[in-house]
């Protein structure tokens, strides 16, 4: 299945990111890992087109789960990571930090519903025999 277009808005420290983004996300998972691929379908400002433009394709960061999303950005804040672009896909707030050498991480905040959700695909992919593609 293709990724279906999500709207993304943006609240970003920044001003730069403030569009509305238009993007795709198809998932997988190995085991727990989800791996997530991420296409955007406009020309709205966003890490995504900064990382396209100056990387190419690619790995880009390596997202986290925190049971208190709060405090674990507040911590992220104060030990000097800075807010590159955050907002809400489906009522899921997250935020993208990056360290000073450059580094993304994403930090996403799951409701208990959510992450019984996650656990279910977690549980699907580690039982699944490689014989059938299953859609989870």
């Amino acid at each position: 299945r293709p990724p279906r277009s999500t709207p993304l808005y943006s609240s970003a420290a920044s001003d730069v990111y403030k569009r509305q983004i238009d993007i795709g996300i198809a998932y997988a998972y190995t085991g727990s890992m989800q791996i997530e691929l991420i296409t955007q379908h406009n020309d709205a400002p966003s890490m995504y087109m900064d990382f396209q433009n100056t990387q190419g394709e690619g790995a880009q960061h390596m997202c986290f789960f925190p049971s208190n999303y709060d405090a674990a950005m507040e911590k992220l804040l104060d030990v000097g990571m800075t807010n590159v672009q955050d907002g809400a896909i489906q009522g899921i707030r997250f935020m993208y930090l990056s360290a000073s050498h450059g580094q993304v991480i994403e930090i996403a905040d799951f409701d208990e519903k959510r992450q019984e959700a996650r656990n279910t695909k977690i549980t699907t992919a580690l039982e699944w025999d490689g014989k059938d593609l299953i859609w989870i």
